[in-house]
């Protein structure tokens, strides 16, 4: 019979994903200082920085592995984190490398009190913010695409 350890061994992490680690509580503290100091309108302006999108068959892998860095920066820093710095460092952390990421912003109103949420997407497939029950409905996406 196999000795079955009750402690679990952390998983090695490569060279990539501690800088992926640092790169995204830098932001999510970035993210968190902006919301704070600044308008919204200017916060929102960031969104649109960064790279010209392109297309990149391993997009899915690159949204894995920051939803994984931005969790990871989320559990390790000493104040709480609500969706919308964590989203903001996604979203940044996606547009650096290329990717064609959107931020949106959802409401939901309810008799007590209203409620905001953000999340983030690529490609149609949700990265970070995702939510099981009563989802919020959009009310806008960043970066605004052209008309």
């Amino acid at each position: 019979m196999p000795v079955v350890s009750h402690f679990r061994r952390p998983p090695r992490l490569t060279v990539r994903d501690i800088a992926r680690f640092v790169e995204a509580a830098c932001l999510i503290a970035l993210a968190w200082t902006a919301i704070r100091l600044l308008p919204f309108r200017i916060v929102m302006r960031s969104t649109g920085f960064g790279p010209a999108p392109r297309e990149q068959p391993d997009a899915g892998a690159v949204g894995v592995a920051v939803r994984q860095a931005v969790k990871r920066a989320e559990r390790r820093l000493p104040w709480a984190i609500v969706c919308f710095p964590e989203g903001l460092a996604a979203h940044w952390m996606l547009r650096r490398r290329g990717l064609a990421s959107q931020l949106h912003y959802g409401l939901r109103p309810s008799v007590e009190e209203l409620s905001a949420h953000v999340w983030v997407t690529l490609a149609g497939d949700v990265v970070v913010g995702e939510e099981a029950e009563n989802p919020h409905h959009c009310v806008a996406i960043f970066p605004q695409q052209a008309a």
